[in-house]
């Protein structure tokens, strides 16, 4: 709007008088304040109507002052200064634009305030009769003007990219959780041992997560609150076996550790990530003989109301914390790995009946 206004003002400034350069001059400056004003504070701040009532007052005071100002000749005194009808319209903008820039001064930058200031001062002036002020203060608006724009440019700019960034990161997200959705359920249908299951969902869950070691714990089957090493994968990058020797004898009393009870009682998600919460994982470390120290993640395993064991997440010498995407991250297999658990103890059971039943018949058939 600007350049074609300017384009448009080239040839007609020189056709007329010099009265008439300074209506034509007073009109597109009212033109200039008015878009600047409906671009940068009403535009995002205002509804329908307060929008439409400005541009209503802008044409119509602009098109009142232009006329008053082509049709009044100069009121010209000994005492009193030359009046300008044609300022009336930039005068009233810019006391508007001023208003709205200082209600609104948080969302807005110091530059779009300092150029509707100048304005409001230039069109006094040139209310007053001082055309050339008037003058140097529009030519001085406008740098401020386009410091603005600039401004704003780079910022919207600036947002479409980090916008741009969020979604890629989101799609990103999504897609890994989806393969490493995939990969749990591949492992759990790959086999019906608890063991294997166990191992390899800890170590697809350690890597997921990127975790530098990860238990498994069960409940003991004749001490619900001894709970049995079952699965670990370690800081080394590899997984280590538990054999059944080695897990009889690292049980873990549940009750010696208040965020190991507070997650199985609760069925609820701990995450210890101070100092204060996490030392007292440095005793099952200890008791694992897998001394570390660092922020841990509990994820409670459960089917419906049976307690099925937990699910430790933890990080070793790194500044990172668990937040609320490793949690639903956790969260979103402990349905599966549940229903896994209770399959694998189901086929055992079954299992171990088969072989009692043959054993029982074969005694039978001697």
């Amino acid at each position: 709007v600007l350049v074609l206004g300017s384009l448009i003002m080239l040839p007609l400034l020189p056709a007329g008088g010099s009265q008439n350069n300074v209506c034509l001059d007073w009109a597109f400056l009212g033109i200039t304040l008015a878009v600047m004003v409906w671009a940068y504070l009403l535009k995002a701040n205002s509804d329908q109507r307060g929008l439409i009532a400005f541009v209503v007052f802008a044409v119509g005071g602009i098109g009142i002052s232009t006329v008053l100002c082509f049709l009044a000749n100069p009121v010209l005194s000994e005492n009193l200064p030359v009046l300008t009808p044609g300022a009336m319209a930039p005068f009233l903008i810019s006391g508007i634009a001023l208003v709205f820039w200082l209600r609104k001064r948080r969302q807005s930058s110091i530059w779009l305030g300092c150029a509707f200031l100048v304005s409001l001062l230039g069109s006094s002036g040139g209310a007053l009769g001082m055309h050339n002020f008037a003058l140097l203060a529009y030519l001085a608006t406008l740098p401020l003007l386009a410091i603005e724009t600039y401004t704003t440019i780079v910022d919207d700019l600036g947002a479409y990219g980090r916008e741009l960034q969020q979604m890629s990161e989101a799609a990103l997200n999504q897609t890994q959780n989806m393969a490493f959705l995939l990969e749990v359920s591949h492992t759990i249908a790959a086999s019906l041992e608890r063991s294997v299951i166990l191992e390899r969902v800890t170590e697809s869950v350690a890597r997921a997560v990127d975790v530098d070691w990860a238990y498994f714990l069960l409940p003991s089957d004749d001490d619900p609150d001894q709970l049995i090493l079952a699965a670990q994968y370690g800081w080394w990058g590899r997984h280590a076996k538990q054999d059944q020797r080695v897990q009889r004898r690292e049980r873990i009393d549940v009750n010696d550790f208040s965020l190991l009870q507070h997650a199985a009682t609760r069925r609820r998600q701990v995450f210890a990530n101070q100092p204060e919460d996490y030392h007292q994982f440095e005793r099952l470390h200890g008791r694992l003989t897998r001394p570390q120290r660092g922020p841990t993640l509990v994820q409670p395993i459960h089917q419906q109301a049976r307690f099925l064991g937990l699910m430790l997440l933890g990080l070793s010498g790194s500044e990172r914390e668990f937040d609320q995407y490793d949690g639903r991250l956790c969260k979103a297999i402990v349905a599966p790995v549940a229903n896994a658990i209770d399959n694998a103890r189901l086929y055992q059971d079954v299992d171990a009946q088969a072989k009692h039943l043959a054993r029982v018949l074969r005694a039978r058939e001697k």
